[in-house]
Formats: C-alpha cells, structure tokens, sequence
C-alpha cells in the first residue's frame, strides 16, 4: 500500500504538490496524508500578549485547517479520500516526524526558490526534509 505525506501551507507550490498527487492517487491502495505545521511565535510575542497556551492552540488549529481548505477541496472534488493533520513546530521537522510516525511510502512537497544562496534552487524547508526524510521525496515545482 502507497501512503503519500503531502505538506501543504496554502501557498501555489503546496497547490501543484496536491495536482500531482491527485494526477497519481487514482489507483487502490493509495493513501494522502495532508499536514500543515504551523511555527511556534517568537517567546516575546507569547509573553507580551498575554494569551493562554490553549488560545494559541485553537489559533493554530485554525490557521492550519485554512491553509489546507484549497487542498481539501481539490481532493475531494477529484474524490480522493485523505487524512489531515495541523501540528505545531519547526516545520521541516514536524514533516520528518508526521513521515516516520505514519510509515509513508513518499513525500509530495512542493518548492521555492528563496533569496539566500544555499535556496536558490530548493526552498530551505524542502532541502531540510530531503537531507532527513527516510523515504523517497518528490518535489514538484
């Protein structure tokens, strides 16, 4: 059985990540798993806004589940059954940790180009996970 982990953030490169996935997804026994992972805030910010752990919580939740509609969508328009997961963390970590605790089989990700030297290429979350993922990992641009 195939289970493809497919970080998404809402952003056009997580988007064509989903297309790929759909394109590929259509035969049994193939599992998508969407995660979003949201970063902790600066320790100042916590601090100076005075807002409670669970609050932060429910505001990641939130944002998480947003960032994931357009792929949800996609999904399920192309009636591709899925599982979602918002954590909480460094996220190229967070991608490497959901991959291992579910067993997949690959990686779907997404890439962009930043403005630093060693990410002209691939984006820095992207060359992280490369270098720490177990598993196969497709990058689609």
């Amino acid at each position: 059985m195939e289970k493809i982990l497919v970080p998404v953030d809402g952003s056009e490169a997580s988007r064509r990540a989903v297309e790929f996935v759909i394109a590929r997804a259509g035969s049994p026994g193939v599992q998508v798993h969407l995660l979003n992972v949201q970063e902790f805030p600066p320790a100042e910010i916590v601090l100076e806004a005075g807002i409670s752990p669970e609050v932060w919580q429910v505001e990641h939740q939130t944002a998480g589940r947003k960032a994931m509609d357009a792929a949800c969508n996609a999904l399920d328009e192309a009636r591709v059954h899925y599982t979602t997961t918002v954590a909480v963390g460094n996220v190229a970590d967070q991608i490497v940790a959901r991959a291992r605790e579910l067993a997949v089989t690959q990686i779907v990700m997404g890439t962009r180009g930043l403005s630093t030297l060693a990410s002209l290429v691939l984006g820095s979350v992207a060359t992280r996970v490369i270098h720490a993922a177990a598993c196969p990992v497709t990058l689609v641009k």
